[in-house]
């Protein structure tokens, strides 16, 4: 009797973690909205923001998510004299999620990935330089997710806790001079003090 009621227990604790899995095929969809404005009255300056970051991919394997995401934002600081700079930047990368289930709706999670991004920038300012420059780079970071429903997850994760990256710019300077800028860079978002990013993502089985 105990063996039969141990083995009704095994394959119930079995079956429950095999459906709790990602199952292959699932589409997942998700991104980051995001806007801004400041006023400061010392500096004599309004700055406002506006980003948008979709992203979509689908489940290659159990637990296994590849996809694309797209990247734009620009920003605007307008002084009291009326001179305005415009910064713009656009970019894509490929990215690759990989879930791991631990009980309970959470799952841990790790993301790699690979892109860059087109900059901009102009300004009215006689005495500003104007830019534009490219920036390639990867990236990776661990997160957690709790299942909300079959379809809904609430996640954490320490953005860019790693990255590696190359930028290279050209500026104008108002006497028409040109220089160029060109940099590797590697480091972590741990040192900045805004790791931690919350989201929303949907995973719909097929």
């Amino acid at each position: 009797m105990y063996c039969k009621h141990l083995l009704i227990t095994v394959i119930t604790c079995w079956s429950l973690s095999a459906s709790a899995q990602i199952s292959k095929g699932s589409l997942f969809l998700g991104g980051n909205l995001f806007f801004s404005t400041q006023k400061n009255e010392d500096a004599k300056f309004t700055n406002t923001a506006f980003s948008v970051n979709p992203a979509i991919g689908k489940a290659i394997k159990e637990n296994l998510i590849l996809g694309i995401d797209l990247t734009y934002l620009n920003q605007q600081t307008k002084s009291n004299d009326s001179t305005r700079s415009t910064e713009q930047y656009a970019g894509a990368g490929f990215f690759a999620r990989k879930y791991a289930f631990i009980g309970k709706g959470f799952y841990l999670f790790g993301q790699a990935r690979v892109g860059g991004y087109y900059y901009e920038a102009n300004n009215d300012n006689e005495n500003a330089n104007d830019g534009k420059g490219f920036s390639v780079g990867i990236s990776a970071y661990p997160g957690i997710s709790y299942e909300v429903n079959k379809k809904l997850h609430l996640e954490a994760g320490l953005a860019n806790l790693f990255y590696l990256n190359y930028t290279n710019a050209k500026y104008s300077q108002p006497n028409g001079d040109t220089y160029t800028n060109s940099a590797f860079g590697i480091g972590t978002a741990l040192s900045t003090g805004t790791a931690l990013s919350v989201g929303l993502r949907f995973i719909i089985a097929p």
